[in-house]
């Protein structure tokens, strides 16, 4: 026999022991108890096991995915193929082009599509300019008329109006990138730009125009400093320029001063250079020259490494003598100390010889140090969150504490009146120097940055991935951006060996590009001594997730905090009993807050002490994941203890009677409605099955159907090799109906259901599985850049589309939108800092970027689908699209958004409140509608019911019968 027929003998054999297709038994609804043990669970594989199924043992070639516009290099993502496929993909593509038609399908696992249709030759979606940034360390400046201030987020200068608090106009630096500015003294409608490439422009920040050509330097510009000129007509610059080796200060158009080391805060006072290295001053002084200018430098040595500067000229006048300039220079360090130097540049430059004056009182490093505007004061700040006024002539010192943030730049305004503050949390405050009260605040958006302030580049690659930002949009005001962010931005206590931890809860409004309100979720040490008797530094809880539910008058949020290691040294002998130790007194709460539209902030409403306890001992353990019901108020979390649990409200009452708040309203409480343990055998059967041995998940992904009615969720473990698994639950009875693995590689980092289809995200590989004909529709190998970092999985019910956001080469972050039919992309294209967030909202097409640059990207659709007449009715009776108006126990029903929808447990007396109350009935009773004849008769009736669709003649009718009774007002007793 040939080897030929050996081969088809042999692919028959194995042809014919693939399982037969079956019919879908899919999700089973059942409205059964709660347990509060693990059911067995029907553990399935693909009953049609497709080829496009990624396999061990068989050889996959991979295609490259046709690139769309805005794309600047390969794809990530690539589709994997067997061998016999990619033939007959090549033929099928090969008859479509001969053919004409639109669409390849190859055999029933996977469908190809062509790439999308252009707009115009164009991607058909469009990325926005970014948003929001970072104020970069450099002090902000003072228009001549004190009427706005200047600061740069990177991008462009921000001209800040004083008298509103809002941004007045925007200026962009050059090339795209703002280093340095600085206001002419020519014309004082003028603003020079500087930019990393060496270019400066000149605007005008009245008009928003340009004025004159570009200035050239050599190298990045880092610093700029305008002058007067001798005759006062013209502007001299000032600038400190560096490229990969030198660091140069540049005056009169060369340089001046070279400098191996970094050079920083450049000042120019009358015939003098101030700028300073990390450890030393340098001071030069001009010489009068026939040609260009020259000046004769000195160097001081610093001890402590020198963090902040600022330099005045003091004149002294004798009867012997003519008037002369005395250089005084106060400089600060990181031990917190404050050195005054005074004639700081003797006639005989015997600098070693200077003895300075010193100030102390800041435990850390000096920030800032400025002098008032007549001379008599030293303002300094740090990261207590103090302004320090210091009287020179009496070393009395006055404090304004308590401020948001570290200080990180002052600058005192021209009539030394005011003085505009730069904080840590990225926000400008302007203070009044008579009574210290601000007049003026600008807040940027607060996110976590790995982007450094003054150079803007990423600080390091990985830690841009360290963690997802805990991000959503608002469902009522889908503009506003609600993030938890830390106290303070600034790298030193940012990126350390754990991510600094977001205690605060902001709202952004990302249309008007401005800051709204922020509000502390948590307890925090931004204004108290964060540090404790060993001189660490006292750890704050963080905000791990936070969902607002679909109608925007709830928000949960999950905590965690873990005592730091030296902490409970004395109580471990080792590492490992010091993690046991830290996880028992480990706090993790899940907070319930309630919308208060009165003082426009979120009212702590329920605490739910360790949602998820761990072993007999019942141990706190961490909330893995946390979702928002998108259909009734409610949310879903999954922990350590392998368990999903569903979050309710209940009407509280008091010997049967509703309990009602100050004004009248009713109160709810949160409990725990269902309780699911999944089987972690299924994942972990190479282990024993001893309780004790099962380790916890590492990682959890977790869903809700649109509709509400299942949840899909997967665990992550560590050095586990089983195929991992997505588990169904049904959300209304609490049961766990089955679990799906095979057709997805790696472990799961995100799940989301897109109408009928499941999308799994993968470290791996990307999976849309057909929910109803149980039948992969295609599977998508990630490349290796990939599988490290944050990966982002988010759909867009409006566009039918979902947009996935992983790793790419050089660290930044690849964004590409699907549609579950197809494997092509619709946008391919990289951010230039990796994505932190990707967010979409009901009834907004297009998505939300965050970047861990603290910028928002706006990605949208360029031509609007056509809108579908009519709304689809769900399984539980709620119709997608529309705002169902739920009923809860309270007579003041918000006007800005539907109330949640309570369930009582507790039947209710025969005495009411004088007011009407809407109450629901229990779950049992409520899924037994009344439909009235006359309500069918609506459907059935019409004269042109033989026009009507099917189809939709039979969502008429499942919508009644499937639907809730509406809440029935409960009349008072008389």
């Amino acid at each position: 026999m040939s080897d030929t027929q050996l081969k088809r003998k042999r692919s028959v054999r194995d042809a014919a022991a693939l399982p037969k297709r079956q019919k879908s038994d899919h999700l089973n609804q059942h409205t059964t108890t709660t347990t509060t043990t693990p059911r067995p669970v029907k553990t399935q594989t693909p009953k049609s096991t497709p080829k496009t199924q990624i396999l061990g043992s068989v050889s996959t070639p991979t295609v490259i995915l046709p690139q769309t516009a805005g794309s600047t290099d390969n794809n990530a993502l690539q589709v994997a193929t067997t061998p016999a496929q990619g033939k007959k993909a090549r033929r099928g593509r090969d008859a479509s082009r001969r053919k004409g038609a639109d669409r390849v399908a190859v055999d029933q696992g996977q469908v190809v599509d062509k790439p999308q249709a252009r707009v115009d030759g164009k991607s058909p979606w469009t990325l926005s300019k970014p948003l929001g940034g970072r104020f970069v360390l450099h002090d902000p400046i003072f228009a001549q008329d004190e009427s706005c201030i200047f600061a740069s987020n990177g991008r462009e200068i921000e001209v800040l109006s004083i008298a509103t608090s809002l941004v007045e106009r925007k200026l962009p630096g050059p090339d795209r990138s703002a280093t340095a500015f600085a206001v002419s003294f020519a014309d004082e409608e003028d603003l020079y730009i500087a930019s990393s490439t060496g270019r400066v422009q000149r605007w005008n920040w009245i008009t928003g125009s340009p004025v004159d050509d570009d200035i050239k330097f050599e190298g990045a510009v880092s610093a700029l400093i305008v002058t007067p000129s001798e005759d006062a007509s013209q502007d001299a610059l000032f600038a400190i320029c560096h490229n990969d080796e030198d660091w140069n200060i540049v005056a009169g158009g060369r340089s001046v001063y070279t400098s191996k080391d970094a050079l920083s805060h450049l000042r120019i006072e009358g015939q003098f250079i101030v700028a300073a290295t990390s450890t030393k001053l340098v001071i030069g002084k001009r010489i009068a020259s026939e040609n260009s200018p020259r000046y004769d430098f000195v160097e001081i040595t610093v001890s402590a490494g020198v963090t902040s500067l600022e330099c005045r000229i003091e004149s002294s006048e004798s009867k012997k003598k003519a008037k002369t300039e005395n250089l005084s220079v106060a400089v600060g360090n990181v031990s917190g100390e404050i050195f005054l130097y005074e004639n700081v540049y003797p006639s005989d430059k015997s600098a070693e010889s200077l003895t300075p004056r010193t100030l102390h009182w800041h435990r850390e490093a000096v920030a800032t140090v400025k002098w008032s505007k007549d001379g008599t004061y030293l303002i300094s700040g740090g990261r207590e969150t103090v302004l320090v006024l210091w009287q020179l002539s009496t070393g009395k010192k006055q404090f304004l504490p308590h401020l948001t943030a570290e200080i990180e730049r002052l600058t005192v305004s021209p009539n030394g009146t005011s003085y505009a503050i730069q904080l840590a949390d990225n926000s400008v405050m302007v203070l009044s120097t008579t009574e210290l009260k601000p007049t003026a605040n600008f807040a940027g958006l607060q996110a976590q940055s790995c982007v450094d302030k003054n150079t803007a580049a990423q600080i390091d690659t990985e830690k841009g991935f360290l963690r997802a930002a805990a991000a959503t949009l608002n469902p009522i005001s889908p503009d506003q951006l609600l993030l938890s962010v830390p106290a303070s931005t600034n790298e030193s206590s940012q990126h350390t060996a754990s991510a600094a931890p977001r205690p605060f809860l902001q709202t952004y409004d990302i249309s008007n590009d401005r800051h709204i309100s922020r509000q502390a979720l948590t307890r925090n040490m931004v204004t108290d001594y964060n540090k404790g008797p060993e001189g660490n530094r006292i750890k704050v809880p963080d905000v791990s997730f936070l969902q607002v539910s679909h109608d925007g008058q709830w928000l949960a949020t999950a905590e965690t905090w873990s005592p730091p290691y030296p902490d409970v040294e004395h109580l471990a002998a080792d590492k490992a009993s010091n993690d046991e130790q830290r996880q028992f007194r480990r706090e993790v709460y899940l907070k319930i807050w309630r919308w208060d539209a009165e003082r426009n902030l979120w009212a702590l409403e329920t605490r739910v002490d360790s949602p998820h306890q761990l072993g007999a001992d019942s141990q706190p353990g961490r909330i893995l994941n946390l979702v928002a019901d998108p259909v009734e108020v409610g949310f879903a979390s999954v922990g350590e203890d392998s368990c999903v649990r569903v979050w309710k409200p209940k009407t509280r009452l008091r010997n049967g009677i509703v309990v009602r708040g100050s004004k009248a309203e009713g109160l709810v409480d949160w409990s725990c409605r269902h309780s699911i343990p999944l089987d972690r055998s299924v994942e972990l059967a190479e282990i024993s099955d001893s309780s004790s041995l099962l380790p916890p998940p590492t990682g959890a992904a977790l869903a809700y159907s649109e509709d509400g009615s299942t949840l899909a969720v997967s665990q992550a473990f560590e050095h586990v090799t089983e195929t991992p698994t997505v588990h169904f639950i049904n959300a209304i009875d609490g049961a766990a109906e089955q679990a799906r693995s095979g057709f997805f590689t790696g472990i799961v980092r995100a799940l989301a259901f897109l109408d009928r289809h499941l999308i799994v995200l993968a470290d791996q590989t990307i999976a849309v599985w057909d929910i109803v004909d149980e039948v992969q529709l295609y599977c998508i190998n990630l490349e290796r850049a990939a599988r490290f970092g944050t990966s982002i999985l988010t759909t867009n019910l409006d566009d039918k589309t979902f947009a996935v956001s992983t790793k790419s080469k050089g660290g930044a972050s690849r964004v590409q939108i699907f549609s579950p039919t197809s494997s092509a992309p619709q946008f391919n294209q990289s951010l230039p800092y990796p994505a932190s967030a990707v967010l979409a909202v009901k009834g907004r097409r297009g998505y939300k970027m965050l970047t861990t640059a603290a910028e928002v990207f706006t990605l949208i659709p360029r031509a609007a689908a056509p809108s579908l007449t009519g709304v689809r009715t769900t399984r539980r009776g709620k119709r997608s699209g529309a705002n169902a108006a739920s009923t809860i126990a309270t007579s003041a029903v918000p006007s800005s958004a539907p109330a949640p929808e309570i369930l009582e447990d507790a039947e209710m007396s025969e005495e009411q409140p004088a007011a009407d109350v809407y109450l629901i009935e229990n779950d049992e009773e409520a899924d037994k509608p009344v439909v009235r004849p006359e309500q069918l008769a609506q459907v059935f009736d019409r004269d042109n019911i033989a026009l009507m669709p099917v189809s939709e003649m039979f969502n008429a009718v499942v919508g009644l019968f499937a639907r809730k009774p509406r809440a029935v007002p409960v009349a008072a007793a008389a």
